[in-house]
């Protein structure tokens, strides 16, 4: 190859080089098979003609091949193991060859699926697939009239799909197929109703499709609590669509509502009631987390007012109920607000017509101090007149003792690991070293960061919309009092005391 530098026409000829020497290997490996082929049953015919081993009077072996006696079964044993392996080798190259037309069979079915999909005649693409499904009611004649056996079929058939058709279309439609026909064979295999919901709900986006298959298996097994749960947290993880957050979060309360109706009618027991907590604690968080403060602040109310939970798990319940109430009463002015600004195209200046309108209001709030209204927590309601927003301080107060924590972890576990154990200057140093860090691929900040610091990941403004206050000497931000527990939570410990 001296002369040549174009690099493709190098390529080539190293290329064809390779080619031409393990062609030439795989014409020596198969002369040296043949040649220990001939070797093993040369060895075999030995062992023979070659007598057992004998020995006449004066202990003389007898014959020209009697002296080979006393080899005669390593002889046998050493052409017999040869035999062997060159089977194995012949066997091992029949497979791999094999292998390989079924590999490639496999991708040219997969690229005329792919043709057929790219045609959008999706159903001929489904019926080419249908391979995989029999016909009629073979299977109950070939189970011998047991639906059971044939829906152990159906499954272990769908999981081979799964694992040989990754890159196929209409995945959902076919595994769809497979489930249905297995809870048509099978109707009360909850278990593998469980499961392949799961597998559905990882392909299609579509939540809504995934729930008529639940709906199905709900429907053949009214009694049954764990899949009208898995159809309910199948709305948990909010939509990319935000506007559809209360849509999904009214259809996640509607299935966990069935859930604890199924459980209060079964015998009282510390699981069931466990159970009952858990699903009560799932639909609160939702309902804060879209906005519907009033059911979240109605069901914390009455879990810390349940005497049959311990008394440490009802305080909890009430510094939960503390911060629904707060949202609910924040919420409400900032309606008020916005409806004030939309009818006079300005904000209000204070709040005290407003807060004259929602006293007439019953059970809305609990209290008001005069014209100054408060949170759950005790603090004044903060008002905005330039920008109209109303904010609830207590609220702030509780973000701002996780949003604290995050900084700080941020600041000593992962800064000073990477700047010699030396804090940073100044937040606006740790900022841009937090856009970095967490830019590189790998670095991702995890569900808990973002939950306390925002997705724009922002370590310099406190949730009290003011800069955080920064101690370069210990290297940590520092929260105003009222974010002592203590005091923040002081209202909780009036509504369920200690003692």
């Amino acid at each position: 190859m001296q002369g040549i530098t174009d690099p493709t026409t190098l390529e080539f000829l190293e290329r064809q080089q390779r080619a031409d020497f393990w062609n030439n290997a795989a014409q020596w490996g198969y002369t040296a098979w043949y040649i220990g082929f001939a070797f093993a049953v040369l060895l075999l015919l030995l062992y023979v003609i070659i007598p057992s081993e004998s020995y006449d009077e004066v202990l003389r072996p007898r014959g020209f091949l009697g002296r080979f006696s006393r080899f005669r079964a390593s002889i046998m044993h050493f052409g017999a193991v040869l035999l062997l392996v060159l089977c194995a080798i012949t066997q091992q190259t029949q497979v791999d060859q094999t292998r390989g037309f079924a590999a490639d069979q496999d991708k040219r079915y997969e690229a005329e699926i792919k043709k057929l999909t790219a045609t959008g005649n999706r159903e001929a693409a489904m019926k080419a697939q249908y391979m995989y499904l029999p016909n009629g009611n073979s299977l109950l004649y070939i189970s011998l009239g047991n639906p059971s056996i044939a829906a152990d079929y159906m499954w272990l058939t769908s999981q081979q799909y799964v694992v040989n058709s990754q890159r196929r279309g209409q995945k959902f439609e076919m595994l769809l197929r497979f489930y249905n026909t297995v809870m048509e064979l099978d109707p009360h295999w909850t278990e593998a109703a469980i499961n392949g919901g799961k597998v559905l709900s990882a392909l299609e986006p579509n939540r809504y499709a995934v729930e008529k298959f639940y709906s199905g298996a709900i429907f053949d097994n009214p009694g049954n609590i764990d899949l009208p749960y898995e159809a309910g947290r199948l709305f948990v993880v909010p939509p990319l669509n935000l506007e559809l957050r209360k849509e999904y979060a009214k259809h996640a309360t509607d299935w966990f509502s069935l859930v604890i109706d199924l459980l209060n009618k079964r015998p009282q027991s510390k699981e069931r009631d466990s159970r009952i907590k858990g699903v009560r604690d799932l639909i609160g968080r939702m309902a804060v987390e879209t906005d519907a403060y009033g059911l979240a602040a109605e069901l914390l109310w009455d879990d810390m007012h349940d005497q049959n939970v311990s008394k440490a798990l009802r305080q909890m319940y009430a510094r939960d109920w503390l911060n629904a109430r707060s949202l609910l009463i924040a919420s409400a002015l900032q309606k008020r607000v916005d409806e004030y600004r939309a009818s006079h195209f300005f904000a209000p200046l204070h709040l005290g017509s407003i807060i004259q309108s929602l006293k007439s209001e019953k059970n809305l709030f609990l209290d008001f101090d005069h014209e100054t209204p408060k949170d759950a927590f005790g603090f004044a309601i903060k008002y905005d007149p330039r920008t109209g927003k109303v904010a609830s301080h207590g609220v702030q107060a509780k973000l701002a003792i996780q949003a604290a924590a995050i900084v700080n972890s941020i600041i000593a576990t992962t800064y000073m690991q990477y700047n010699s154990g030396a804090p940073p200057k100044d937040l606006v140093e740790l900022q841009q070293f937090v856009d970095k860090f967490f830019s590189i691929q790998g670095n991702e900040p995890t569900s808990a960061i973002t939950n306390a610091i925002g997705m724009e990941l922002n370590v310099i403004v406190s949730p009290f919309g003011t800069p955080w206050k920064y101690n370069a000497t210990t290297g940590k931000v520092e929260t105003p009092p009222e974010c002592n527990p203590k005091t923040l939570f002081r209202n909780a410990d009036l509504l369920v005391p200690d003692n």
